[in-house]
């Protein structure tokens, strides 16, 4: 079985920092479908992160995901809103309490 298969994308990232903090991130994706009728999808995220104290963040994220042809009965569009919160690991030496510091 042999699937050919004609599906162009387009899309942009984009990110922004905001502060030292506080950062951004967005993405939108277009997925055509030239092989069975014109069919395509989106694809757009935009995100929010904000470091609260030293390896803990704090992110706010928006989704939108559309197909214009769903599966039988279901919607074509989803919306999607997420929060939490992050840790990061491996925190720089310059970030480490002076007390948590080798000498070079």
């Amino acid at each position: 079985m042999t699937n050919n298969l004609l599906k162009p994308t387009v899309g942009d990232e984009f990110t922004h920092k905001f502060t030292a903090n506080t950062s951004m991130i967005q993405d939108f994706y277009f997925f055509l479908d030239l092989n069975s009728g014109g069919g395509y999808r989106g694809v757009f995220d935009f995100g929010l992160a904000s470091k609260l104290y030293r390896a803990i963040t704090w992110n706010l994220n928006f989704g939108d995901r559309y197909n214009s042809r769903p599966v039988a009965g279901k919607k074509n569009n989803d919306l999607l809103l997420t929060t939490g919160l992050g840790l990061t690991f491996g925190i720089r030496r310059s970030e480490r309490p002076r007390s948590l510091r080798r000498c070079p």
